[in-house]
């Protein structure tokens, strides 16, 4: 029997997706990235893909035919259990949060009726869960934001976000690690990379690892930057 309930999703004629009926947490986590290990293992590199998500896991079978490949994971799935250790990584993400660079964080702090300050304090007091990557290459959607820091979405998106870009949408915030449109409300710039296609490791986080943002003068970010844009 799984340790969590789940139901099999099939999403297309080469993969299917388990979705996990349980809360949304670092235990669930650590249990869908440790099965997505171990289900890559039974393979080659190339003839399966595991991909973990908040409460689930899509497979896709490149090489394997789907029955025999949801066959195989159902019976490792009826026995395994996750080893509840992981190998994270605290990563420290400097930010600026002068209006220079954040140009919805005095507008975001009126909605959600705070003062700037306390806005970058309560932003800047925990550390983060990455639960899974996606939307756009490099991309972490943390766990752990204050609720007194959500708040709905832009009701008109933007149409382009800088990459670096570091927002609040809902309950959650992350980095834009591209250029791209978004409807996040941006408090915030960073310099650090989130992407980079040419790189060994591409992303600067994987699913577990927590994210701690550091709050850096306008002066340290542009200085940040710079050394960054002549790598």
């Amino acid at each position: 029997m799984s340790q969590y309930p789940f139901t099999v999703v099939s999403n297309s004629e080469m993969g299917f997706t388990l979705l996990f009926d349980a809360p949304v947490g670092k235990a669930l986590s650590q249990y869908i990235v440790d099965l997505a290990k171990t289900f890559r293992a039974i393979w080659h590199q190339g003839e399966v893909e595991a991909i973990p998500g908040y409460n689930s896991l899509m497979v896709l079978s490149y090489s394997i035919e789907k029955s025999e490949c949801l066959g195989e994971m159902l019976m490792l799935i009826s026995h395994f259990e996750s080893g509840g250790q992981s190998s994270s990584r605290l990563i420290e993400v400097p930010v600026c949060y002068d209006p220079m660079v954040a140009k919805d964080l005095e507008s975001f702090a009126w909605q959600v009726n705070l003062s700037v300050d306390e806005v970058i304090r309560r932003h800047t007091a925990q550390d983060y869960l990455v639960h899974m990557l996606g939307f756009l290459p490099g991309f972490l959607y943390l766990g752990g934001l204050d609720e007194r820091l959500h708040c709905p979405r832009k009701s008109t998106p933007d149409a382009r976000v800088a990459p670096g870009s570091v927002g609040i949408g809902g309950a959650q915030t992350g980095v834009y690690p591209v250029a791209s449109p978004g409807g996040w409300h941006i408090i915030g710039q960073t310099a650090k990379p989130f992407f980079d296609p040419l790189a060994e490791q591409p992303f600067l986080a994987k699913p577990l690892d927590m994210i701690r943002f550091i709050p850096i003068s306008l002066k340290d970010f542009n200085a940040q930057q710079t050394q960054v844009e002549n790598l």
